[in-house]
This record gives structure tokens, C-alpha cells and sequence, in this order.
């Protein structure tokens, strides 16, 4: 198995494993004060959307508990980004019709 394979076997046990968790704790249930019944949908549905929160719960309480400033995620998501942007470039240095295309092992 390829590491990349590989990876996105954790990431989507992660996340299923973590889903089942939080409907078997009843976490689901919750009635969240702070909810609007005609907010719309979120990407996925209203449960993507509570189990995503619930997910970061545990990030946000540290940050909080941290004092980290909201702008620290946002410079942090502007440094990875311009970073993927500079690697990018500098792998497609050519043109894009002169790009040499991704060989994939097998």
C-alpha cells in the first residue's frame, strides 16, 4: 500500500471512528442553545456541521484556554497557503503545456 493510499485510509478512519463516537455518546442529541431553526444547510447537512464542531471543541477550548489570538489562525493559514503556492510554483517552473506530468509508481 502507497503511503498516500495509506494516509487517506487514516483520515477517513479517523473521521468515521470519530463520527460514531460522537452519535454513540449522545453528543448528537445535545440541544444547542445558540442553533436557529431555519439556518439552511451546512455543506453536508446539519450533522456534518454539529460533528464538526464537536470535533474542534477540544482545539478551540485550548486555544481559548492558550489565549491564542484569532489572527494567529488566520496568519498561520495565509503562511501555508502562500508556502503550497511557492512550492507549487517552483515544481511548475515551465509553462503549463511544458509541465512535466506526475509519474505514478505502481
Amino acid at each position: 500500500m502507497s503511503s498516500e493510499l495509506l494516509g487517506l485510509v487514516i483520515v477517513v478512519g479517523i473521521t468515521f471512528l470519530s463520527s460514531v463516537i460522537y452519535v454513540v455518546s449522545g453528543a448528537y442529541r445535545r440541544e444547542d442553545q445558540n442553533e436557529i431553526g431555519d439556518r439552511g444547510d451546512f455543506l453536508l447537512g446539519s450533522f456534518v456541521r454539529s460533528w464538526l464542531y464537536w470535533f474542534l471543541g477540544p482545539v478551540e477550548r485550548l486555544a481559548v484556554g492558550l489565549k491564542i489570538a484569532p489572527l494567529a489562525f488566520n496568519l498561520t493559514g495565509v503562511g501555508s497557503r502562500s508556502r503550497c503556492w511557492f512550492l507549487f510554483r517552483k515544481w511548475q517552473s515551465q509553462p503549463w503545456w511544458m509541465a512535466p506530468t506526475p509519474q505514478w509508481s505502481t
